[in-house]
């Protein structure tokens, strides 16, 4: 996607990333874990993803999977999604779909037609889980000065729409496009606050 608030290196290089054989190793000394998340780059890039998740499954006993995914290869993903779901019959699996704003700011921020895909995704997902009950879905968005004033909107319509939550990480390191920085301290703390806000009850209406 060249995100313009990754930095270039920071996901390294693909050559260095963990073989198969490798992986295999890595979990037989791992033990019990309860949860893996696998990230990227774009995990489902890997033609062996359905496989590694069954390995930590089988071999880890883990219970909850997370994938983070760009949800642009909306075909392919889907498919992997399923077959996950069906080698993996004892864990739960939640995707974190990335998104930076509404479309024309997530569209600059990564490429044309990414938010229309992202939202597709979302919608076959929440299809799915009618099939699937231990599919869940959720968004994630990076906080910058691109984008911290429509985040508490995105998050609202995210869940009038999905009934999915926004989570957020916020930029740092060098991002590819210099000229993104962080907001303000206190607009930071209005984005998060708003962001919260779309799906969290307010202490009046809990009363």
């Amino acid at each position: 996607m060249s995100c313009r608030h990754c930095a270039d290196d920071v996901w390294g290089d693909p050559k260095e990333d963990l073989s198969f054989s490798e992986l295999k190793t890595f979990s037989k000394n791992l033990g019990y874990v309860e949860e893996v998340a696998l990230g990227g780059g774009e995990p489902f890039l890997r033609n062996d993803l359905v496989d590694i998740c069954e390995l930590f499954v089988l071999k880890n006993r883990v219970r909850s999977l997370c994938i983070a995914t760009n949800s642009f290869a909306t075909d392919t993903i889907s498919t992997e999604v399923r077959r996950i779901l069906k080698k993996c019959l004892g864990a739960t699996l939640g995707l974190m779909l990335s998104l930076d704003g509404f479309a024309l700011t997530h569209d600059a921020i990564r490429k044309p037609g990414s938010f229309d895909r992202t939202m597709e995704m979302a919608r076959r997902l929440t299809s799915m889980k009618k099939e699937f009950p231990r599919l869940s879905f959720s968004f994630n968005a990076t906080i910058h000065s691109a984008n911290w004033r429509e985040l508490p909107a995105l998050a609202r319509h995210l869940h009038k729409e999905f009934h999915a939550d926004l989570k957020f990480n916020v930029l740092s390191g060098k991002p590819r496009d210099a000229s993104l920085g962080l907001p303000s301290i206190s607009d930071l703390e209005l984005t998060i606050d708003g962001i919260y806000a779309a799906y969290e009850p307010s202490s009046l209406m809990a009363d």
